[in-house]
């Protein structure tokens, strides 16, 4: 009926508020605690765009899927796509790449520590060997797969921690690894609070 279309309608439209709400306080959150770190919104076909004027070579194909986000060296920039972004995409591209990236070079026993960590983060890896198939080199173990563990990593802080070491099927082995991971954590985005304030 149209009563039922109507309704429906609206419950998409009030989900897709909340989800905007959630991702825009997302943002604002890091902006707030970060903000020389700059977070631009933008559409799918702007993701695109982006990723071409970077040379992306992924984007140039024609089944091409915009990504939910990404960051540009270059500009020293995070786009976030709001067609397709959740509120963790922001922490995702924040936290999960751009830290990564400076504490691989200020701390590197640091960043190998959450490289090991992101390892043992089993169904994580999975996902991301399925989603970005060109990050897995043929001939090369998952644990000596920097960037492919890198992404991992990037996945794993951007989780919601009930989600991360999910397949652990021993709870006291899965709450060990979570609370290694939350120090872990801690001590990055302590060391970027002092690098960023």
């Amino acid at each position: 009926s149209q009563e039922s279309f109507f309704q429906k309608v609206h419950e998409v439209v009030n989900s897709l508020t909340e989800q905007l709400k959630g991702l825009l306080g997302s943002v604002q959150q890091i902006k707030k605690s970060f903000p020389n770190i700059d977070i631009i919104l933008t559409d799918s076909a702007g993701v695109k765009r982006k990723l071409l004027q970077a040379g992306n070579e992924l984007a140039k194909q024609k089944d091409f899927k915009s990504p939910l986000g990404f960051v540009s060296r270059k500009e020293g920039k995070v786009y976030i796509n709001s067609e397709k972004a959740d509120m963790t995409t922001p922490i995702h591209e924040v936290a999960g790449h751009i830290f990564m990236m400076i504490i691989k070079e200020t701390n590197p026993s640091l960043y190998k520590t959450g490289l090991k960590l992101a390892f043992q983060n089993k169904k994580t890896l999975e996902y991301v060997k399925n989603e970005y198939p060109e990050l897995v080199t043929e001939g090369v173990n998952d644990e000596d797969n920097i960037k492919l563990l890198d992404e991992v990593l990037a996945q794993t802080v951007g989780s919601d921690v009930k989600d991360i070491f999910a397949d652990v099927k021993d709870a006291e082995i899965r709450q060990g690894l979570i609370e290694r991971f939350k120090e872990w954590l801690a001590k990055v985005i302590n060391n970027m609070k002092l690098r960023f304030a």
